[in-house]
């Protein structure tokens, strides 16, 4: 059984897709089994590699995702390290130093 593999690039048309469809998913972005499949039904020649994604593979895609942001957020918020989802940590020549163990 191939395995699906996620290239940035696949994450990007996945996020692109459901910012373009967020009323579907509510406030909470919390999104049917329909949704799912219509999702890998439309992005699926957007595909870089790997298996054929299916809906399921969209959905847990996406709870790794939005888990993985609120890990962020939250090392962010309570560290005061600086973070924003423009410019991720904003590592600088000057701050690198910072960051290199």
């Amino acid at each position: 059984m191939e395995r699906c593999f996620w290239m940035p690039a696949d994450e990007k048309h996945l996020i692109t897709y459901i910012e373009n469809n967020r009323a579907k998913g509510g406030d909470g972005l919390n999104f049917d089994k329909a949704f799912w499949a219509q999702a890998a039904a439309n992005i699926v020649q957007s595909t870089t590699c790997g298996a054929v994604t299916t809906g399921v593979a969209y959905s847990s895609k996406w709870a790794r995702l939005c888990a993985t942001y609120n890990i962020v957020d939250r090392v962010a918020q309570y560290s005061g390290v600086a973070w924003s989802t423009d410019s991720g940590a904003n590592i600088t020549a000057e701050s690198k130093r910072l960051w290199q163990i």
